[in-house]
């Protein structure tokens, strides 16, 4: 008896990798080979103690490893970052968007934009990672104020390393005759409390939702965002939005990945970031993630979390 409490005990181990298994090919191959170990060992069992002993924990691992097999047959056995705990969630959210890709859907759902904007919000672990996630459903803690901020040439002040990559980065586009003008940078919560409240009462609350970050929820604070203007436009009605026709923001389209930054709200993808387009928002995540960003294509930092920075896809 106590040896068929062991049997049924070891076979059951493998039961801790099942969330892996359809998440992660290297992982699934691994698994599989674990319950072919033990289907060996069993069947050494078999003639060393009977096999009326083994009969059941065998059974139990041959029925197991068909269920390994039949859920790695879906849609996702080749999407690393799939979660099994968010598999319903998938599925509707691909029902909503049938035109996304799988693994986009899977990577978008990871973080969470398929929740309602401010009603699932989740406040940031470490506001101090260069690749914090903040959106409508992430937030940042109100006395929150990195402690590495610098003055950005009189134009107000950036984390250090965000700071020392922007400065690189305008030098660049220097040297090809072009001009970044830096017009905001870090913002506190309090400020942005201001902000907000301007845009509301300029545009009402449900427009000024899509145009601005309730507090606490705004990049700004996390002291890794810039807003950047040409100076032609400096100041002027619109200048914001006449960047996108500047061949600074065609510069920084191919280039800005090289010092760490990537465009925040890319035209189009409201959908999955929130706000309207703003070709002036850039945001420093540093080179090497930035970098794979632009050579993979990944238009949203959104989709780029989800694939790669869900802290359940490395919890294993």
């Amino acid at each position: 008896m106590v040896i068929k409490t062991v049997l049924f005990h070891l076979a059951k181990e493998t039961d801790q990798y099942k969330v892996q298994l359809v998440r992660d090919n290297a992982m699934r191959i691994y698994t599989i080979s674990t319950v072919r170990m033990i289907l060996f060992i069993l069947i050494i069992l078999s003639f060393c103690i009977g096999a009326d002993t083994v009969t059941e924990a065998t059974a139990y691992c041959c029925d197991y490893k068909q269920n390994i097999f039949a859920e790695s047959n879906v849609s996702s056995r080749h999407i690393p970052h799939f979660l099994l705990v968010n598999k319903s969630r998938y599925d509707a959210f691909q029902n909503e968007n049938p035109n996304l890709p799988y693994d986009v859907v899977v990577a978008l759902v990871n973080a969470n934009v398929d929740f309602k904007c401010y009603e699932n919000i989740q406040e940031v672990k470490d506001p101090y990672c260069y690749l914090a996630l903040v959106n409508k459903n992430f937030s940042l803690p109100k006395d929150f104020t990195p402690s590495d901020l610098v003055q950005v040439n009189g134009a107000g002040t950036l984390r250090e390393k965000a700071s020392e990559s922007y400065i690189n980065m305008r030098e660049a586009a220097k040297n090809e005759n072009l001009t970044l003008v830096l017009r905001s940078s870090f913002r506190n919560y309090h400020s942005q409390v201001q902000s907000f409240n301007i845009m509301v009462e300029r545009y009402g609350y449900t427009s000024a939702l899509s145009q601005s970050a309730k507090p606490g929820h705004s990049e700004h604070q996390l002291g890794l965002s810039i807003d950047v203007f040409h100076k032609r436009y400096e100041g002027g009605p619109s200048s914001h939005m006449h960047f996108q026709d500047t061949k600074e923001f065609e510069w920084m389209i191919h280039n800005a990945h090289r010092f760490g930054f990537i465009l925040r709200y890319p035209k189009g993808m409201k959908h999955i970031h929130g706000f309207v387009f703003e070709p002036w928002h850039w945001r420093y995540i540093g080179v090497d993630a930035a970098t794979v960003m632009f050579d993979e294509g990944i238009l949203t930092f959104e989709e780029y979390y989800g694939r790669y920075l869900d802290p359940r896809i490395f919890s294993f």
